[in-house]
């Protein structure tokens, strides 16, 4: 059975011409002859076919993108994104399957306005997924968490906390701690 080659892209190319399936296929190579222009008109369904691989190449050129263009990424996509470098719109608009796909690395390298606006969703995904659990993110993450943010751990979350995460937490966070969290804190 014979491969089916991606399709060449030039300078001219209509990148709206391409189908995901054939876009799937384009090399790290072939992206970065990709214009800013050409970048930026990417589809949703586009974006949802670039790989770990691709999106490094190609995500410093989307700089037009709508934010609602994110929730095209796989997670796969999303588990590499230079998460940091997203707007608060871009992080709002990530789903919480996206967010379950950060890792601690990402998860760290996020503001204190990037965290201020994290939703309960996507908190969530963080305690299930490969970020995982508090416990695995460094104290200035846990303290730059806001505090309805910090309210919606859950106390096994809490539990986890590591001495240098508490210590961190400052007056935000432990007004906003529940009874139910704070049961499961223990004197250590």
């Amino acid at each position: 059975m014979a491969t089916i080659a991606a399709p060449k892209l030039t300078a001219t190319t209509d990148i709206t011409t391409i189908s995901a399936a054939d876009f799937g296929k384009l090399t790290v190579a072939d992206l970065d002859s990709l214009s800013t222009a050409q970048a930026s008109a990417l589809t949703r369904a586009q974006l949802g076919a670039l790989t770990d691989k691709t999106v490094p190449a190609i995500f410093s050129k989307l700089t037009n993108i709508d934010p609602a263009e994110f929730v095209g990424f796989s997670q796969l996509a999303v588990s590499v994104l230079p998460i940091a470098s997203l707007t608060i719109d871009d992080i709002a608009a990530l789903s919480a399957n996206q967010f379950k796909a950060l890792t601690p690395a990402q998860v760290g390298t996020l503001s204190k306005d990037q965290l201020a606006i994290i939703s309960a969703d996507q908190l969530g995904a963080l305690a299930t997924g490969t970020a995982a659990k508090p416990g695995q993110l460094d104290a200035l993450t846990v303290r730059n968490l806001s505090g309805d943010s910090f309210a919606m751990l859950l106390p096994t979350q809490i539990a986890a906390l590591n001495p240098a995460q508490l210590a961190s937490l400052g007056a935000l966070q432990l007004g906003a701690l529940t009874a139910d969290q704070a049961g499961a804190l223990t004197p250590t």
